[in-house]
């Protein structure tokens, strides 16, 4: 789904294509999040140079049915961001539409995908760590949502089926909307049955559910979509700028600087948990830790009268 309008970086995609291989050769590491910023453009412009070698961009009429087909490789790694937070989680969830969502679920796993937030979406072709992906972007070039096939034996198979839905036109070129504006940014503010709390930091929260052994919700939204998974969290480790989760089948990314304030309340939809939200300087919700209000951690870090 391509753009018929567009505010777009003042480079070529040959242009753009010769600066970003300049920067690669100077850091091979560097994810295209980072090197988009670096650059002044979207991710979606980074993905697009590739077409149709390293990627292949895709028309996708009937989502919630590329979704379920995408299932048939296998568990897959589910990645959404925004700009303070990263949560990776697997999963070989079932999708169902709703009133303008698609939801995924499987046990301890939940995804929101708003059906009008991507408008492009490609395929990513590696040769390294996991070769077959597929990438969904905003009309800014922002990334909602990436999804990653476990299975590397399967990316023969997986390049078959890819083929059913292809869009006719792989330019490189990539058009978007105000492309220097990649913030991804998450949709919740705080209301008022939340109240601050001045004690609370994650890696706390975080270090006592470990040592507890209790399961935790961790949550994460950006503009368009949100991920849920729920799960004991066995490893946590500062690697500043990065606070982390680093189980096998969960990891969380929280840059500590972005993260600036917290807020807790009794959760609407789990009765039996306090939700615990991370909040950024501009106080938007980037982060939400579910606890169970009768747990150890939260008695630890609340006491017993917080909850």
């Amino acid at each position: 789904m391509l753009l018929n309008k567009s505010v777009s970086s003042h480079r070529s995609a040959s242009e753009l294509a010769a600066a970003y291989a300049a920067l690669k050769s100077e850091n091979p590491r560097l994810y295209a999040f980072d090197a988009a910023k670096m650059l002044g453009c979207s991710e979606a412009e980074l993905v697009a140079l590739g077409c149709p070698e390293q990627a292949l961009r895709l028309s996708i009429p009937d989502m919630t049915r590329f979704l379920n087909e995408l299932t048939q490789f296998g568990p897959a790694m589910f990645l959404a961001r925004n700009e303070a937070a990263v949560l990776e989680a697997d999963a070989l969830p079932v999708f169902a539409d709703k009133v303008k969502l698609i939801e995924g679920r499987a046990d301890g796993f939940y995804l929101a995908l708003s059906v009008n937030a991507w408008s492009s979406a490609f395929a990513v072709l590696s040769s390294a760590w996991l070769k077959r992906g597929i990438q969904f972007f905003n009309t800014t070039g922002t990334a909602v949502l990436k999804i990653y096939i476990r299975d590397n034996a399967r990316a023969a198979d997986f390049d078959i089926w890819i083929r059913s839905w292809l869009s006719a036109e792989q330019t490189p070129e990539q058009p978007v909307w105000n492309s220097g504006n990649t913030e991804c940014r998450a949709r919740g503010v705080r209301d008022a049955a939340e109240e601050s709390v001045d004690k609370c930091s994650y890696s706390t929260l975080l270090n006592e559910a470990v040592a507890s052994g209790e399961k935790v919700r961790l949550s994460l939204c950006n503009s368009g979509c949100c991920l849920e998974t729920h799960a004991a969290v066995k490893t946590v480790r500062a690697m500043p700028p990065w606070f982390n989760i680093l189980d096998e089948a969960i990891h969380v990314h929280l840059r500590e600087e972005l993260v600036t304030g917290a807020c807790v309340r009794a959760s609407a939809l789990h009765t039996d948990e306090l939700s615990v939200s991370f909040e950024d300087a501009a106080g938007m919700s980037v982060f939400r830790i579910g606890i169970a209000r009768d747990g150890k951690a939260a008695k630890t870090v609340f006491g017993e009268s917080a909850v």
